[in-house]
């Protein structure tokens, strides 16, 4: 994840914040952040736990 978003925001991509790490429930240690591709059209990714 936070290889996807440093490369990402190098190459101009807006996220709307930093990833965010969920800590409880069945997804703990997930990963996620949102941002806008060039149209507006907001995108997410996502990572699973390890």
């Amino acid at each position: 994840m936070d290889l996807a978003y440093s490369t990402l925001v190098e190459r101009g991509a807006v996220f709307n914040a930093p990833p965010v790490t969920l800590t409880d429930g069945d997804l703990a240690g997930s990963r996620w952040a949102y941002l806008r591709d060039p149209d507006g059209i907001q995108l997410e990714i996502w990572a699973q736990p390890k």
